[in-house]
C-alpha cells in the first residue's frame, strides 16, 4: 500500500462529484490500473469489484480498521489494512505466473500461497482437460498425487503415499459416503463431470475434516446448491478412441426472484480399453518349461490389446433449490449416482475352468463367454444435501456455515445374473462452522461435526461385519495476521465409537483422537514467502482395520482385523477375537515450504517429514486361508476341497492363484501396528515466457518405510513438463511425464519399470451468438507407451491405456 500517484489522483478526481473512492488498484510494475479486481472486507459481508478505472469504493457503513483481501487474475493476492477511509489508497499487485485460487472447503481464508498447509486447486480448463472417468485418474498429475489406477474403473487418489482410510473424499465439504476407503475395487461415489472446482489438501487436514483426513483430503465442489443468482447453462460432449467412450454432461442454473434452481446430469459409457503391445515378458523368459500352447495363449491375450472386464457405464443427476438472502443463502439438493462396471481380475475359478475347456472352440467365442461370466459391480447412491451460510454485521458472530447430508449407498457384485456380495452404507453427517467476529488481527472459527455410518456387507466375500460408527468432533481454528507474518493454529478433539455385530457376539470400541497444529507464513519480501508447519494428528482406526475377517478380492488376500488373533492348532487355524488394546494412530508432521510467486518465474518447494506411530498395516502371517477351521461346516469344506483339487490337478500354479475369487487359498494378512516414516519433497517451477507461452516443471518424491521395511505400493519419483500456448482464439498444450523405476519395494512385491508418457491438448474458442464454445481434441499417451503403475493392485493385469484420441465440444451461456 502506498500513496496515490498523480495519474491515480487524476482518475479519482473524476469521481469527486459522487463519492470519494476508497482507493485504486494498479499493476506494481507498469502502474496500469487493474479492472475487475475482487476486494473482500474480512469479517463482513462486503465484496466488490474495481471498475474500469481500477477504482473501488467501500460502503459508508465500513468503519474503523479494516482488513482488505484483494485478488485479480494473473496477479498475486494481497492483504492490506486500512484505518482512514478519508485518505484514498493505492494497492499495487504483483504479476504472478502461478494461478492463485481461493479455497472454499475451510472456514478461514486460504489459497495456494497463503496457507501453511500445501493445497492444490483445479478449476476451469485445467480441470476439464484432466477430466477422466474416475476421481483418482482426474487428479493424478497434480504434484504429490498419484492414483491406485484400478483398470480405469475405480481409481482412487493417493496423497504422499497414503490412501484408503487415511485420505478423505468429500463432496462440497461432506463425506462421499461410499465404500471406496475399504477396497481398491470400490468406485468413489463422486463424479468430476459436473464439478466446478477440486481442492486437494496434501498432508494432515484433521482439524478441518476429522481423523479420517490424517493423510489429506480431496474435496469435489459442484453447483448443485447455488450460492448466487448468476444464470448459466454449461454442456460438454466427447468421444474417446481407446475404449470407445461416449460422455456428456449438463449444468443448468436458473434464477426465479430470490429462488435459484439448479440441475446437473452426466452420462458415460465405455468398452474395455486397449493397451499397447509389448515384446518382453519376464515370466516367459525365465520359465522355458512352458509349452508352446500355453505361451501362445499368454501372448495372444495381450496381443489383443484389451484389459478384460474394464468396461463401465455411469450416469447421474442432481436437482437443487436455493433461497438467497441479503446476508446469505440456504439450499437443498437431491442427487442420484449409478455406475455399472467390470471388476478386472475378479473372475472365479469355475469360470476359468470352463473357459479353458472351451478355448478350442475359437478365440472369439472364448472372449464372449469370458465376458459374460466375469464379475461386475452395480453401484447406486442417493444423496440429500443441505447447505447454508449466513453473515452478520454486528455481534460476536461473523458468519455461520451449516451443512447436512444423508446418503444411501449400495454396491453389489453380480455373477451369473445373481448378487454374490453386497456392500451397503447409510450415512448421516452434519457440520456447523461458526466464524467469530475478528478481534484486531485475530480471527477464530469453531467447528462442530457429527457423523453416523451404518455399514453392512452381505455374501460370500463379505469380509467386514455389520458395523455402526459414530463420530462427534469439535475443532477450533485461528489465525493472526499482522504485517509480514501470518500465524495459523488450531486443535480438534473427537469421540469415535464403533459397534460391530459378529456371528456369535457383539464388540464395541471407543477412541478419542486429539489433533493440533501450528504454523507461520512469513512474507519476507514482496512476492516471496516461506512457511513452517508442525502438526500432531491422530486417527481412529476404521471398522475394516478392526473387524475384517474374510477374503478381500481387491487385495487378493484374506484380511484379518487387528482385534483378532490367528493361531495354529493341530494343523488348522483358529481366528478368534481377543482382548487386544489398539493404540490411536498418531502422525507427527513437519512441513517446510518456500514460495516465489511474483514475476514471470514462480516457484513452490515443499519438504515434508511424517513420523507415524501405531501405523496400521496389513502384515503377512505366513498362513494360507485353506488352513482355517470352519467349525460349523467342516464336512462340506472337506468335500469342496477334494472336488477343488480334482478339478485343478492339470492346472499350473498361476491357474490355482486365479481360482481364489472365493477365498479358497489366499495368503492371510492381519492388521498390526508398527511405526512408519514417510518423507519427501514436491517442487513446482512456473515460467511465463511471453503473455501467451507458459511452462510448468514439477517433481515429486516420497519414501515410505516402517519397522517391517518398505511400505507396499509406494509411489515412485515422478517428473512432469507442461508447455502451454494460450491466445484468445486457441490453446495448445504438450506435456511429458516421466515416472522413474520403483525399486524400494516391500517384501514379496516386485519392482516396476520406468516409463514416459506424452500428452497433447488443443482447444479452439468460438463465440457463437453469445454462446462461448470450445472445440477440443486430446491425445493421451501419444507414442502408445506400455506402462505399469506401481501403486496399482492390478499393475500386471491392467497397465495404463494406450494411445487415446478424444474429441469434444463444450460451451456455456
Amino acid at each position: 500500500m502506498k500513496k496515490l500517484s498523480l495519474l491515480s489522483l487524476s482518475i479519482i478526481s473524476t469521481f469527486a462529484a459522487a463519492q470519494t473512492p476508497t482507493g485504486i488498484i494498479t499493476d506494481a510494475q507498469s502502474n496500469a490500473v487493474i479492472q475487475n479486481a475482487k476486494i473482500t472486507v474480512k469479517g463482513s459481508n462486503t465484496t466488490l469489484r474495481s471498475d474500469k478505472e481500477g477504482a473501488f469504493t467501500l460502503p459508508n457503513a465500513a468503519q474503523g480498521k479494516l482488513e482488505l483481501h484483494i485478488s485479480a487474475e494473473n496477479y498475486a493476492h494481497k492483504t492490506v489494512f486500512v484505518q482512514d477511509l478519508n485518505n484514498p489508497i493505492q494497492v499495487s499487485l504483483l504479476r504472478s505466473s502461478i494461478e492463485v485460487i481461493d479455497v472454499k472447503g475451510i472456514p478461514l481464508h486460504a489459497s495456494l500461497v497463503e496457507s501453511v498447509l500445501p493445497i492444490s486447486v483445479m478449476v476451469e480448463d485445467d480441470l476439464r482437460n484432466a477430466q477422466a472417468a474416475t476421481l483418482g485418474d482426474t487428479i493424478s498429475e497434480e504434484v504429490g498425487i498419484h492414483s491406485t489406477a484400478y483398470a480405469g474403473v475405480a481409481s482412487s487418489p493417493i496423497i504422499r503415499g497414503l490412501d484408503g482410510p487415511r485420505v478423505l473424499i468429500t463432496q462440497n465439504g461432506l463425506d462421499a459416503g461410499d465404500a471406496s476407503r475399504i477396497g481398491a475395487d470400490h468406485v468413489i461415489a463422486s463424479d468430476t463431470a459436473t464439478a466446478q472446482q477440486i481442492e486437494i489438501f496434501r498432508g494432515p487436514a484433521t482439524l478441518f475434516y476429522g481423523s479420517g483426513a490424517i493423510g489429506g483430503v480431496v474435496n469435489v465442489i459442484d453447483d448443485r446448491i447455488a450460492t448466487d443468482a448468476d444464470e448459466e447453462l454449461q454442456f460438454n460432449l466427447s468421444q474417446a478412441s481407446v475404449n470407445d467412450e461416449t460422455a456428456g454432461s449438463l449444468n443448468l442454473k436458473q434464477a426465479l426472484g430470490q429462488f435459484v434452481l439448479t440441475a446437473n446430469a452426466f452420462y458415460r459409457d465405455a468398452e474395455e480399453y486397449k493397451v499397447p503391445s509389448y515384446s518382453h515378458h519376464d515370466e516367459h523368459d525365465e520359465h522355458d518349461e512352458h509349452d508352446e500352447h500355453d505361451d501362445h495363449d499368454e501372448h495372444e491375450e495381450f496381443a489383443e490389446g484389451k484389459v478384460e472386464n474394464s468396461q463401465y457405464e455411469s450416469s447421474g443427476f442432481t436437482i437443487g433449490a436455493s433461497y438467497l438472502l441479503d446476508n446469505g443463502f440456504v439450499g437443498v439438493s437431491f442427487g442420484r449416482l449409478n455406475k455399472e462396471y467390470g471388476i478386472t481380475g475378479h473372475a472365479h475359478g469355475e469360470h476359468e475352468e470352463e473357459d479353458h475347456e472351451e478355448h478350442e472352440e475359437g478365440e472369439h467365442d472364448d472372449h464372449d463367454e469370458h465376458g459374460e461370466e466375469n464379475v461386475f459391480a452395480d453401484m447406486k447412491q442417493d444423496r440429500v444435501q443441505v447447505l447454508s451460510r449466513f453473515s452478520f454485521d454486528d455481534g460476536w458472530l461473523n458468519a455461520v456455515n451449516a451443512k447436512y447430508s444423508y446418503i444411501d449407498y449400495a454396491h453389489v457384485e453380480i455373477e451369473d445374473d445373481s448378487v454374490g456380495t453386497g456392500f451397503y452404507n447409510e450415512t448421516h453427517e452434519a457440520k456447523l462452522d461458526l466464524e467469530l467476529r475478528p478481534q484486531g488481527h485475530l480471527r477464530n472459527a469453531l467447528s462442530l461435526q457429527y457423523k453416523f455410518q451404518d455399514f453392512a456387507a452381505e455374501g460370500e466375500e463379505a469380509f467386514i461385519p455389520q458395523t455402526d460408527t459414530t463420530m462427534l468432533g469439535l475443532a477450533w481454528l485461528g489465525e493472526y495476521h499482522k504485517g509480514e507474518m501470518l500465524y495459523q493454529f488450531g486443535a480438534r478433539v473427537e469421540s469415535v465409537d464403533i459397534d460391530a455385530e459378529l456371528e456369535d457376539s457383539s464388540l464395541s470400541e471407543s477412541f478419542n483422537p486429539v489433533s493440533f497444529s501450528a504454523g507461520v507464513v512469513h512474507d519476507y519480501a514482496p512476492g516471496y514467502n516461506y512457511s513452517i508447519a508442525l502438526s500432531n494428528a491422530q486417527r481412529a482406526p476404521s471398522a475394516a482395520e478392526l473387524f475384517a475377517n474374510g477374503p478381500h478380492i481387491a487385495t487378493r488376500t484374506y484380511e484379518v482385523g487387528a482385534l483378532f488373533e490367528v493361531e495354529l492348532h493341530d494343523g488348522h487355524l483358529d481366528i478368534e477375537t481377543h482382548d487386544i488394546d489398539i493404540d490411536i494412530e498418531t502422525s507427527k508432521n513437519v512441513e517446510l515450504t518456500w514460495r516465489k510467486f511474483s514475476g514471470d518465474l514462480g516457484v513452490i518447494f515443499n519438504v515434508f517429514y511424517n513420523k507415524v506411530d501405531n501405523y496400521l498395516v496389513l502384515d503377512d502371517t505366513g498362513f494360507m486361508s485353506d488352513m482355517i477351521e470352519h467349525h460349523d461346516e467342516n464336512e462340506d469344506h472337506e468335500e469342496h476341497d477334494e472336488m477343488h483339487e480334482s478339478e485343478h490337478d492339470d492346472h499350473d500354479e498361476s491357474d490355482v492363484h486365479e481360482d481364489h475369487g472365493h477365498g479358497g487359498d489366499l495368503p492371510i494378512y492381519r492388521y498390526t501396528q508398527v511405526d512408519a516414516t514417510l518423507s519427501g519433497f514436491e517442487a513446482q517451477v512456473n515460467y511465463q515466457f511471453t503473455p501467451e507461452l507458459h511452462s510448468l516443471v514439477q517433481l515429486d518424491y516420497v519414501r515410505a518405510r516402517s519397522d517391517n521395511g518398505n511400505l507396499p505400493r509406494t509411489p515412485p519419483m515422478r517428473a512432469l513438463f507442461k508447455g502451454t500456448y494460450q491466445t484468445s482464439n486457441y490453446m495448445a498444450q504438450v506435456s511429458l511425464q516421466h515416472v522413474f523405476e520403483q525399486d524400494n519395494v516391500a517384501v514379496e512385491e516386485s519392482q516396476t519399470d520406468a516409463y514416459t508418457l506424452v500428452n497433447a491438448n488443443f482447444n479452439y474458442y468460438l463465440d457463437v451468438q453469445n454462446v462461448d464454445l470450445v472445440l477440443y481434441a486430446q491425445v493421451k499417451n501419444v507414442f502408445d507407451e506400455y506402462a505399469q503403475v506401481h501403486t496399482s493392485f492390478l499393475k500386471d493385469e491392467a497397465p495404463l491405456a494406450g494411445r487415446n484420441i478424444k474429441v469434444g465440444i463444450r460451451g456455456q451461456f
